[in-house]
């Protein structure tokens, strides 16, 4: 084995550890110590890969989304084409946020505090955390072209505004959800079903 294939495979090791352990424990909970002792390397090795617990946890969130952005599938089913379009696209967005709903709200408060103190002090950490937002946006825009060339929307449709102001909405919903202790995920995903409804009718 090579050294870089070893040092990537270090790499997933402690991802995939820090991972299990953010889910479950929490972020404030987790220490790089439990996470470099449960992926067995040395606390200095863990931070030859990652300069913070911070910046951990946001390249777990990231690994996340992009492996969940190779499994998109824009496929139209035939029984779908007597869907309205808008329960076709809230469909795919759930699909695409769905796993993330099992998330405690206090992980992705923990989140939210980073954004605003870590990332101040390293600038990078938050152009990568921005950038997923922007996947997100671009990935809804293919979903949107898409269902302009299976002739679901009007050609004249504008799949960029229109994909823009679903990503407001939804940041909107999650936003809510996340900071009223009362919403439940059925509030979150019911916002956001009305929203697109509104959108797109």
């Amino acid at each position: 084995m090579g050294r870089s294939e070893k040092k990537q495979l270090t790499r997933e090791r402690i991802l995939d550890t820090a991972k299990e352990l953010f889910f479950t424990n929490g972020y404030d909970a987790t220490t790089t110590e439990e996470v470099a002792k449960q992926a067995d390397i040395g606390v200095g090795t863990l931070f030859n890969y990652f300069d913070s617990k911070a910046e951990l946890l946001v390249e777990v969130f990231s690994e996340e989304f992009v492996e969940d952005m190779d499994k998109k599938d824009y496929k139209i089913k035939e029984e779908d084409r007597n869907r309205e379009v808008a329960e076709l696209v809230y469909h795919y967005l759930y699909n695409r946020v769905e796993r993330y709903t099992h998330f405690s709200k206090t992980l992705f408060r923990d989140m939210m505090g980073i954004a605003i103190y870590s990332f101040q002090s390293k600038p990078e950490m938050l152009k990568k955390f921005v950038g997923l937002d922007f996947m997100l946006v671009d990935e809804l825009i293919e979903f949107l072209n898409h269902l302009k060339e299976e002739k679901m929307l009007q050609t004249e449709f504008d799949s960029n505004q229109a994909a823009e102001i679903i990503y407001s909405s939804l940041g909107f919903e999650f936003l809510m959800y996340m900071y009223q202790e009362e919403l439940t995920v059925e509030d979150l995903l019911g916002g956001i079903r009305n929203k697109i409804e509104f959108i797109l009718s």
